[in-house]
């Protein structure tokens, strides 16, 4: 094999290899904002699954609930909170 073959040879490998990397750094990125993504949906149901919870238990002392849903960032964050009323 020549050597101006050869060296066309490791540039072309050197490309491939190079366009590899990016296609992982690629779903690299788009796994973690995926996981960012889940990670907040995980924190809208716990808190409100406590909402539930503090409704059922005010349903069943028969004690009424004022229960609120507050919404920052566009929705990525979530604040659920109650109080008893009278």
């Amino acid at each position: 094999m020549d050597r101006n073959a050869y060296i066309t040879y490791l540039e072309t490998q050197l490309e491939r290899t190079a366009s590899a990397c990016l296609t992982v750094q690629n779903f690299t990125d788009r796994m973690n904002l995926m996981d960012n993504q889940i990670v907040s949906i995980e924190e809208r149901i716990i808190n409100l699954t406590r909402v539930i919870k503090m409704i059922q238990a005010g349903n069943e002392e028969n004690i009424p609930l004022n229960v609120g849903v507050k919404e920052f960032n566009k929705g990525e964050v979530l604040v659920l909170y109650y109080t008893k009323l009278g």
